[in-house]
């Protein structure tokens, strides 16, 4: 990757918008990030348009924003998605093994190969030949893990895959109702466009998983899949994914509000960060200060050392520094013997 320039970029969240429906675009990103992002830049020269831009994460956590003309260092991981999001990692801050890693890569080498494969089929059928070669240079799309660092190809790759197996159960289920427009493709290649009027997607067809796009695409198999020999869903067997996706409004919030509640709720999310930090905080200093007296450390991260939420910060932070999570008690006076 070509290094980054000093310039810097930074991201404003938005509001999902409103109406009964809504780009399955702008229902992603009011999941992984905690609202509509975009790209706020004032500097020396013009930022091309956002098809042909793409975002990417360093090992250090620091977004790049890859373009034609230069990469632009952006903010810290826990700078561009509102505590809460999926990619702020809140309540799923695992670290990815070796393993995990190498299978995030191999899945992505096999859906870029499979893709690939398609372009070129594309290429060699087409009869102006120039318009096809820009089709096939058209990856890799933003957030495409070919484009992400090691680390955070397996933990987006695996946040990803958790969120997105729990809205095709939903939509399977009639609980949250999409539309599209059907393509007879195992996936789509080009972004949406939003030229027609999209119709109902029957529930039926998210008898397999399918794979939900940030360009407002559902690609029949997953983005790791190879073709498989056929589609379980449709009597024929053949393909069909959509693009030009909506999602109804409020049945995609009621599904957040179910699985990821902190993504609606800023104040909840806050305030486990606040936690989050008052026990990494206390952890640390009970290490150093292992004799450290509760209303002290109460004190230090600012709780009240009668509060139940600090209460179950202080056995925490104990349990993390190595100590009993139920501190000895204090000396107390002895009665005067007579």
């Amino acid at each position: 990757m070509q290094k980054a320039t000093e310039d810097r970029f930074t991201f404003d969240l938005g509001s999902l918008p409103t109406g009964e429906f809504v780009k399955l675009s702008d229902a992603l990103d009011l999941a992984f990030y905690g609202g509509i992002p975009s790209v706020r830049y004032e500097g020396p020269f013009r930022l091309p348009p956002e098809n042909d831009r793409e975002y990417a994460i360093t090992n250090a956590g620091e977004w790049v924003l890859i373009t034609d003309g230069a990469q632009l260092l952006g903010p810290k991981d826990v700078d561009i998605a509102n505590p809460g999001a999926i990619l702020f990692g809140i309540d799923d801050d695992s670290i990815p093994d070796p393993v995990q890693l190498a299978a995030a890569d191999d899945a992505c080498q096999a859906r870029r190969y499979q893709i690939y494969l398609k372009n070129e089929a594309v290429v060699s059928t087409s009869s102006g030949g120039r318009q096809a070669g820009e089709l096939a240079a058209r990856t890799p799309r933003r957030l495409d893990v070919a484009i992400i660092d090691g680390f955070w190809q397996a933990e987006i790759g695996r946040r990803r895959t958790k969120f997105l197996s729990q809205l095709n159960a939903a939509a399977r289920a009639g609980d949250v109702r999409f539309m599209g427009l059907p393509v007879d493709e195992a996936w789509i290649l080009e972004p949406s466009t939003f030229s027609k009027m999209p119709q109902e997607i029957p529930t039926a067809y998210f008898v397999e998983d399918r794979n939900f796009d940030e360009d407002s695409c559902i690609h029949a198999i997953g983005e790791a899949a190879p073709e498989p020999d056929y589609d379980g869903s449709t009597e024929s067997g053949r393909y069909v994914s959509y693009r030009d996706v909506v999602v109804e409004r409020a049945s995609y919030l009621r599904f957040l509000n179910t699985y990821y509640p902190a993504v609606l709720n800023p104040a909840v999310a806050h305030e486990k960060l606040k936690s989050q930090n008052a026990i990494k905080r206390l952890t640390q200093e009970l290490r150093e200060r292992p004799k450290l007296a509760k209303a002290e450390a109460a004190n230090i991260v600012g709780w009240g050392v009668r509060s139940r939420p600090f209460d179950v910060i202080w056995k925490k932070a104990r349990d993390g520094a190595g100590l009993d999570p139920l501190a000895p008690p204090g000396r107390k006076k002895q009665s005067a013997q007579t």
